[in-house]
């Protein structure tokens, strides 16, 4: 049985002339996907069973989550006295449908909204004004039956300015953002200093965290709506140094984020249920992230690059959940990249082979909710997903535009190195498999 079956059609028509241009755009997909809920243990043994792949059963084996979408763009722009201007109309109609062994819950949601934008140069700077409104809501199925406050408006609108210097570069953005009743100002700034071989950066942003439909009016019986009327507000600062020589690099960025008023989803004891929780007051998450290369940017010979983050969370609330939240991610992950690249065919196939190895330390870990596709707490927060790495061998062509890639990942889970790897409890992850793709953007 296919675990996960994907298409998408998409159609453009577009009218140009030197002032104006008009377009339709249309996308169609449809994405299917297993919802099991997990591989069982055997009977008698070990959790570590799960990772066995001769006679593994799953729970719900049958059960299926589908997506199915529809956009609907029109769009008209102009120029006007050095102003770019642009406006519209959208519509979005999306199905929701999750099929279990005792369940079954569709539900089709509607979006119809408008997007305005106007741009100019002032003395080398971009200024950009955006207003983007919409309206989200129930358009039928037994999913949403009975669930209050099913309709909803959004609007942000907002100012954009830019600029660079031969050594300095900006970017702002500042408006008001409304949406289920609640609303506040958003902040985005930047600034970076690039004078070889130094170059820091600066950034802040904040911003709503709006509900999603799930956490607002539930999934059926699947999933109980948040029954809190907050207003959830996420902050992020960081400050980036770092240094780059022809052989070696080093780049340190220290990050603050901050939660206020946060929802959290968490599993009840089906795995099938869950129910959205509140956390008061806020919780801040510090770290440091460390970036290290050798000869990283070189197109001939060896190459390294390390990546290592850590970070500590506090919250104001000391409740189990609120300490479980603060748990679900590791203290501690890295990620090494070893390889070499090449030239050849009179540099027409530039060739990349690499090592990749993944590191992650202990946590609480997140749970599937199956129905909708959510990470959430598990019902036990005392539950822990140990310390676990994995390493792929990937070699990459590029032909042209073109991308040419085969990977062998996880090579080492299920050999004698390594009985197997997670991330999500009771999913374990793909081992010794290989995949091949081409990735090749194509400019209209």
């Amino acid at each position: 049985m296919r675990l996960r079956r994907a298409r998408e059609i998409s159609a453009r028509i577009r009218y140009i002339t030197p002032r104006y241009s008009f377009e339709v755009f249309e996308v169609a997909s449809r994405r299917s996907v297993g919802a099991h809920t997990g591989v069982i243990p055997f009977s008698g043994a070990t959790y570590e069973s799960i990772y066995q792949r001769l006679g593994a059963q799953v729970g719900d084996e049958d059960a299926r989550r589908r997506t199915l979408r529809n956009d609907l763009t029109v769009k008209a722009s102009s120029t006007w006295s050095d102003w770019q201007l642009s406006t519209a109309p959208f519509w979005t109609l999306q199905t929701l449908d999750f099929k279990g062994e005792t369940t079954s819950l569709k539900g089709v949601l509607q979006r119809i909204g408008l997007d305005v934008s106007a741009g100019r140069m002032f003395s080398g700077q971009q200024a950009t004004f955006t207003l983007r409104s919409w309206n989200d809501d129930v358009v039928r199925g037994s999913a949403f039956d009975g669930s209050p406050n099913q309709a909803a408006s959004f609007t942000t609108a907002k100012v954009h300015l830019s600029g660079s210097r031969p050594l300095f570069s900006y970017s702002l953005s500042a408006g008001p953002e409304s949406g289920r009743g609640n609303s506040t100002f958003g902040l985005s700034a930047s600034a970076s200093v690039d004078q070889a071989p130094f170059s820091a950066g600066i950034s802040f942003s904040r911003s709503p965290r709006f509900y999603t439909m799930h956490e607002a009016i539930g999934f059926g019986s699947v999933m109980l709506r948040s029954a809190f009327d907050v207003n959830p507000i996420f902050q992020d600062a960081s400050l980036r140094a770092g240094v780059r020589f022809d052989l070696f690099s080093i780049e340190a960025t220290g990050f603050v984020q901050s939660n206020s008023d946060l929802l959290i989803n968490r599993l009840g004891t089906d795995a099938t249920l869950a129910a959205v929780e509140y956390l008061p007051g806020s919780s801040r998450s510090t770290g440091v992230s460390l970036n290290i290369g050798f000869r990283d940017l070189s197109k001939r010979g060896l190459w390294a690059r390390i990546n290592a983050v850590s970070r500590s969370v506090r919250t104001d609330d000391t409740s189990n959940a609120a300490r479980a939240w603060s748990a679900s991610m590791p203290d501690f992950w890295a990620s090494a990249f070893f390889g070499i690249r090449a030239l050849l065919f009179s540099e027409d196939l530039d060739l990349n082979a690499y090592i990749r190895a993944r590191y992650w330390g202990e946590m609480g870990g997140l749970r599937l909710h199956t129905p909708t596709g959510l990470l959430a707490l598990p019902a036990n927060l005392d539950s822990q997903v140990p310390a676990d790495w994995l390493v792929d061998f990937v070699v990459e062509a590029g032909v042209r535009e073109a991308t040419i890639f085969v990977a062998y990942e996880n090579a080492t889970s299920g050999t004698t190195m390594q009985i197997g790897n997670l991330i999500v409890p009771d999913y374990p992850l793909p081992r010794q498999r290989t995949r091949f793709g081409v990735y090749w953007p194509i400019a209209n």
